[in-house]
């Protein structure tokens, strides 16, 4: 059927960019009285048929806000907000592979990184929710972060929290859990299919927790599942932001994707994932210190009623306790 003569051209309807967006949401507002432009920004990634159910819901929350009553039916910014959390929560759903962040996974329930944060906001949030502005300057975001450092010490805490900071960003999980199967062929098709994904709901992040699991160092102790898995994934890579624009989409879908992975095993991770142009930030996550425990115990018993409890001494006390075994003694 695809062949000349037939169906001679394909046309791929990917994701709307920035432009479109705006304009859909400018002409929206101009008939609605609202100033729509806050939205583009969280409706990356959306289809038009997204944008028409945002309308639409839009329109039905305003109806049923105004039908107890008498007054007149008319769509305010609220209606837009409510609309907006149920498409997305929708379109998580559709997306085999994306998952939903939870509302705890924030900077400020973190504490002691403020160095860390920084880093990672202007290395990956920055490029992500400004492409443009850092295009002009000639500075991209990394492909990849590795987040490495002991057990408990906050990786994937962090790795979801700077994927929360990001508005309008959909996550992505990759892991040995859903990519290794019995029949040959299927991890790469999910490795190929999760990455599809990301690229047509950009800006997207694609979190790898453990990737020594999923892929460790290639040698003849390693099976050949192992080695095809580490194969598909460096091909992936290599095609975020190259040459993806002949599958089709927008040109800004495959920029805005970024890789996230965390490792307690630095060693095991293959050297032709940490070479540049793949995972090219790799942040050190240490064991906190004495700051960092009170600023973590500052955070976890904000909401608590302490009493005469000194904080920061009992931080002094925790000398060998991971950010783990601190969040794990506030909630005993």
């Amino acid at each position: 059927m695809r062949r000349p003569g037939r169906f001679d051209r394909e046309l791929l309807m990917g994701a709307l960019s920035t432009e479109e967006r705006s304009c859909i949401l400018r002409t929206a507002g101009t008939k609605l009285g609202l100033d729509l432009s806050h939205l583009v920004l969280p409706t990356s990634g959306f289809v038009l048929g997204d944008m028409m159910v945002l309308l639409r819901e839009s329109l039905m929350a305003a109806v049923k806000r105004t039908s107890s009553g008498h007054t007149e039916t008319f769509v305010t910014d609220k209606d837009f907000q409510a609309a907006l959390a149920t498409v997305r929560s929708n379109l998580s759903s559709r997306l085999e592979f994306a998952v939903e962040m939870a509302p705890r996974f924030s900077w400020k329930e973190l504490g002691g990184i403020a160095n860390i944060q920084k880093k990672l906001q202007t290395a990956v949030e920055g490029p992500l929710l400004n492409p443009a502005a850092f295009g002009r300057l000639g500075v991209s975001q990394p492909r990849g972060v590795l987040l490495v450092g002991p057990p408990g010490c906050g990786k994937t805490a962090i790795a979801l929290a700077l994927a929360a900071s990001c508005p309008g960003l959909t996550l992505f999980s990759l892991g040995a859990a859903n990519v290794y199967s019995p029949f040959v062929g299927d991890s790469e098709k999910v490795i190929s299919a999760v990455f599809r994904q990301a690229r047509l709901r950009a800006p997207s992040a694609i979190f790898m927790d453990d990737i020594d699991t999923l892929v460790g160092r290639r040698s003849g102790e390693h099976s050949g599942a192992q080695d095809r898995v580490l194969s598909a994934l460096l091909c992936e890579i290599d095609g975020i932001g190259s040459g993806a624009l002949q599958r089709g989409g927008s040109s800004e879908g495959w920029l805005n994707v970024v890789m996230i992975a965390t490792t307690c095993k630095p060693d095991a991770v293959d050297d032709a994932l940490l070479r540049p142009g793949r995972f090219d930030l790799i942040v050190y996550i240490p064991p906190p210190d004495a700051k960092a425990r009170e600023e973590i115990l500052n955070a976890r018993c904000a909401k608590m009623s302490l009493g005469e409890v000194d904080l920061a001494s009992l931080a002094k006390r925790l000398e060998h306790f991971s950010a783990a075994d601190i969040m794990h003694l506030c909630q005993a």
